[in-house]
């Protein structure tokens, strides 16, 4: 039961996988057929220099600068403070003294300052909003950081002191990277480069697929199997004797046999008297375990104990001189000396 649910979470894991694999391939595919063929769009937003293409546009972008907040004072001011009067019942004091405390200025914080429209075109990034434009010129970029988890391009150019930061949201973060990287390789000609690490990373994507879970169980350990028991041992058959020469469980003789003999308690007869066990039958072969009969040669069956043919024989309980042997057993039926 373990086993079954095991698997069956395994297989769904795989599958998630495979689609979201699947996924980022499709998507990495569709990079590369971009970046080979697209050079950019034309807009009526933005007066364009000549040779120039837009090549990403982002609605509601937002203008991000530093900025303090507000500064407060700190110490303690000395002075004496004397009553000149009273207005409206409140009392209004002179303080004469110099004053001690500082003013300490706010943190800065990022702050939004503007939302407008951000477009990324071959040779600049340019942002447009209703109170501030911003523009980094591709030739003048010396470093770009990429925050995916906001959506937050910061942009340091060589002619600001300060960076230009551009929030777009993280839903928009992975492609305003792609589109910016683009722009960027077209204005420095490395497009072929580009286009080659990109097929590179699709091919190694493709190699690693996710692995389908394995169906093998482990296998359960069974018990240990279980020894055949051991052969009974075999009952002593009767002493073979000489039968004497009769035609039938009858008396040899004219006497009259008692027609209910009774038979002593075995268990009251003299020790080792080897008379007072029955003869044995044939013994069944020994039994084998099923789980062993192809680990080995064939047992053979333990050959059968003759057995003694029935006829009158000395009484082995020393009643009578004779006892008839019917061939299993001995019978109630005596002869001679000592009958009852």
């Amino acid at each position: 039961m373990f086993e079954e649910h095991r698997a069956h979470r395994a297989q769904k894991q795989y599958d998630e996988d495979r689609v979201a694999w699947e996924s980022h391939v499709a998507e990495y595919r569709s990079l590369v057929d971009l970046a080979s063929t697209f050079s950019g769009d034309t807009t009526s937003q933005l007066i364009l220099e000549q040779g120039e293409t837009v090549f990403f546009t982002v609605e509601d972008a937002e203008l991000v600068e530093e900025r303090r907040g507000p500064g407060s004072w700190h110490g303690r001011s000395q002075g004496v403070s004397i009553p000149i009067g009273s207005i409206g019942g409140r009392s209004v004091r002179y303080r004469v003294g110099a004053s001690k405390g500082h003013f300490v200025q706010g943190e800065e914080q990022p702050t939004v300052i503007d939302r407008g429209t951000l477009y990324i075109t071959s040779s600049r990034v340019v942002f447009q909003g209703g109170k501030q434009t911003r523009q980094c010129d591709l030739g003048k970029l010396v470093a770009v950081h990429h925050d995916p988890s906001g959506g937050i391009l910061t942009m340091s150019v060589s002619n600001r002191q300060t960076p230009m930061v551009i929030r777009c949201g993280s839903s928009l973060s992975e492609a305003l990277k792609f589109r910016l990287d683009l722009a960027i390789a077209h204005h420095n000609r490395t497009m072929p480069a580009f286009v080659d690490a990109l097929r590179s990373d699709l091919h190694a994507l493709e190699a690693d697929p996710p692995h389908p879970p394995s169906t093998a169980v482990p296998p359960v350990q069974s018990a240990p199997a279980v020894q055949p028991l051991s052969p009974a041992v075999p009952l002593h058959p009767a002493p073979a004797m000489s039968p004497m020469p009769a035609s039938s469980p009858g008396l040899p003789d004219s006497s009259v046999l008692p027609d209910s003999p009774v038979l002593p308690d075995s268990s009251v007869l003299p020790p080792g008297n080897p008379a007072t066990t029955r003869p044995a039958m044939a013994s069944a072969p020994p039994q084998v375990d099923s789980s062993q009969q192809d680990t080995g040669p064939a047992v053979a069956a333990a050959a059968p104990v003759p057995t003694t043919p029935s006829g009158w024989y000395p009484d082995p309980w020393g009643l009578a001189s004779l006892r008839w042997w019917d061939g299993a057993t001995w019978s109630g039926d005596v002869s001679g000396p000592g009958a009852r």
